[in-house]
């Protein structure tokens, strides 16, 4: 499915993807850009697995911004009530705040592995209600 990127979405895109570049070599492994893929609202249907088939094998550990720009522009955000029903279950308080240990325990769940500090990069301590 064929999508354009709107301006906000290529600022979205690029301030994710600053974020998981923690070492600041522009570059993101297979990992991280999964997590963006998901955390952007990118299709939940997709696993990493149909996700690397956009990638040659040989650069799932250096995935540039373009190749992300790339992908993401050939593919639909999920809607809003899709987005809102995801919250809503990731929100294991009812609190209206997605905590790091909540996106851990979604990661461990779907059979990938994302540690704590790379939950809290992503989404900050969970005080203020994301």
């Amino acid at each position: 499915m064929a999508a354009t990127l709107t301006t906000q979405d290529v600022r979205d895109i690029q301030s994710s993807f600053a974020v998981m570049d923690v070492n600041k070599t522009e570059l993101i492994d297979m990992e991280g850009f999964y997590t963006l893929w998901l955390g952007l609202g990118y299709s939940r249907n997709m696993s990493k697995q149909d996700l690397a088939v956009y990638i040659p094998q040989h650069q799932h550990e250096a995935i540039t911004l373009n190749n992300v720009l790339t992908i993401c522009s050939r593919h639909s955000r999920d809607s809003e009530s899709e987005i809102a029903t995801s919250f809503q279950l990731l929100d294991s308080t009812g609190s209206g705040c997605i905590r790091p240990s909540d996106l851990v325990t979604l990661a461990k769940d779907m059979g990938d592995s994302l540690t704590l500090e790379e939950a809290q990069c992503m989404i900050g301590d969970g005080k203020e209600g994301w």
